[in-house]
């Protein structure tokens, strides 16, 4: 078997039920939806990985089946098989020309995004896993803004902190739109 050592991995978040379809915290899921539109890309699901890929050449769209909180995991089969991966002893690798990932992120507005590598999860489940099952925080994150106005009313609601409860809302047909703007400038600065 012939590994591809100079692939290049784009993984967008999200958790798998139909019931998730189009919340907030699935935005990573839209964007890579939107990507693989954009290059004719069909999904194929991978039952090792624990995924659903879209492959063309040396490129490889993700989206995890294990859901959010469990998302290393089918990053880290992935990143295993085409010897991406660092070794144990490798501990902060720098993996950013490799490994991408797309995920939601309360602290920036709506339809803005931002580009890191080797920050903290602060707090995102997801990326926490990732960084847990590889050993590093050193790949390239971009974290698209899902905050609103409204996002301020879970935050104080007389239960607590409801955060959760605002990411698992639908976007509703104007922010899905800003959305879908948002992926096609993205589809320029991935490819």
């Amino acid at each position: 078997m012939r590994y591809e050592n100079n692939m290049k991995l784009i993984v967008g978040l999200g958790n798998p039920d139909k019931k998730y379809l189009d919340t907030r915290h699935n935005v990573g899921f839209i964007i890579v939806d939107a990507l693989a539109s954009a290059r004719n890309l069909n999904w194929q699901t991978n039952k090792d990985w624990q995924a659903m890929v879209a492959k063309d050449m040396d490129l490889l769209l993700v989206k995890p089946l294990t859901y959010m909180n469990d998302s290393g995991l089918a990053v880290r089969k992935i990143m295993d098989f085409y010897q991406l991966a660092p070794d144990k002893s490798e501990a902060n690798t720098n993996l950013s020309e490799a490994l991408i990932v797309i995920h939601d992120d309360l602290d920036i507005a709506l339809g803005q995004y931002k580009v890191s590598s080797g920050s903290s999860s602060a707090g995102h489940n997801g990326i926490e896993s990732i960084i847990q099952m590889l050993g590093t925080k050193f790949f390239t994150r971009y974290r698209i803004g899902i905050a609103t106005p409204d996002l301020e009313k879970y935050r104080k609601s007389i239960l607590g902190n409801r955060a959760h409860k605002f990411v698992l809302n639908r976007f509703p047909t104007t922010e899905r739109k800003i959305i879908e703007d948002l992926a096609s400038e993205l589809i320029s600065k991935l490819f």
